[in-house]
């Protein structure tokens, strides 16, 4: 429009104002760290606004308690987390692993378990712990103990025992019952097979008369005198003409004596130095120990010793001649 320079003259002409071309904006909901806004309006052709900005809501915590981490297993501390989104503090805590305590060994014994050496832990219940069996009694040698001779009056007994080896311990225990040994002083005799088995100090009259009057007793072939005593290798002759083999217990040296040479000769066949003949044999089986419970006849220590005890005055052979066979 034009004004004058001297007077109120003018051309101005007034023009309404266009108002704003508003723009409509939805609302934001804030969260816990992000801000929001209410619904507003913005003009299209200026800078107004009617924005209103909502303040961030921060989180809702929970709490939590913390888990210890064990010896296998993960842990945790205390920690929180909001209830509205997933923020957390969780923070993980390795496993501990094993605090291991070393032991040594225990050996196992006759009666009681051991185990081998082995690792446990301190914390917890985890071990290698591995047992071994109890090892049992080991026999040893059969003993002689608690050995009461027989006489002609009275039996004697003995026990035999048997201990492990190992702790000692008494494993079996049997007594053995010896019968009253025969009052016999001159003869006593019996035949069995081929052989006449005879009691030391026999003598060749003696047997004679046990076999008849017309029997006789030879050496070598050659007759002998009736006041001769009887040594095994003789040969009895009976009266029908059965010839029979004479052994006299614990003479296996044929002399008709005993002696220290019958107990030598006795314990080297029980240790297997010497292989017997069969006469041997049986003149030198004195005891029960002979059989081991085996069985099978064997000249034993035991024979050996009953030989030597009686050579030296010490025992009474008599009994002897229970053991034919």
């Amino acid at each position: 429009y034009d004004t004058c320079a001297r007077c109120d003259y003018t051309t101005y002409e007034e023009i309404a104002a266009l108002g704003h071309d508003l723009v409509s904006h939805e609302a934001k909901e804030p969260t816990c760290t992000e801000v929001g806004w209410n619904a507003y309006d913005t003009c299209s052709r200026c800078d107004y606004t009617t924005y209103e900005e909502t303040a961030a809501l921060g989180h809702e915590l929970v709490p939590h308690e913390g888990k210890a981490p064990t010896c296998t297993e993960k842990g945790f501390k205390a920690y929180d987390t909001c209830a509205r989104c997933d923020y957390t503090s969780f923070e993980e805590l390795d496993a501990l692993g094993h605090d291991l305590v070393h032991h040594d060994e225990k050996a196992a014994t006759c009666t009681e378990k051991g185990y081998k050496a082995y690792d446990a832990c301190s914390r917890c219940d985890y071990t290698t712990f591995e047992e071994t069996p109890a090892l049992g009694h080991t026999p040893g040698k059969v003993q002689i103990e608690n050995e009461v001779p027989a006489t002609t009056s009275a039996p004697g007994s003995y026990d035999k025992v048997v201990y492990c080896e190992v702790c000692g311990h008494e494993m079996t225990r049997k007594t053995i019952p010896v019968p009253v040994i025969p009052a016999i002083t001159s003869l006593y005799a019996k035949e069995l097979g081929k052989y006449i088995y005879v009691v030391p100090g026999t003598t060749a009259g003696s047997l004679k008369k046990l076999a008849g009057e017309a029997s006789s007793v030879t050496k070598n072939g050659v007759a002998v005198d009736a006041e001769t005593l009887l040594a095994s290798g003789m040969e009895l002759t009976k009266e029908d003409g059965t010839k029979l083999f004479v052994i006299v217990k614990g003479d296996n040296d044929g002399d008709g004596e005993i002696t220290a040479s019958d107990a030598r000769n006795a314990l080297r066949i029980a240790v297997r130095l010497d292989e017997p003949e069969e006469w041997q044999l049986y003149a030198g089986i004195v005891t029960d120990d002979s059989a081991a419970d085996t069985g099978k006849l064997a000249v034993s220590a035991a024979d050996a010793r009953a030989i030597l005890r009686v050579a030296v005055k010490l025992d009474d052979p008599s009994g002897w001649i229970k053991y034919v066979f």
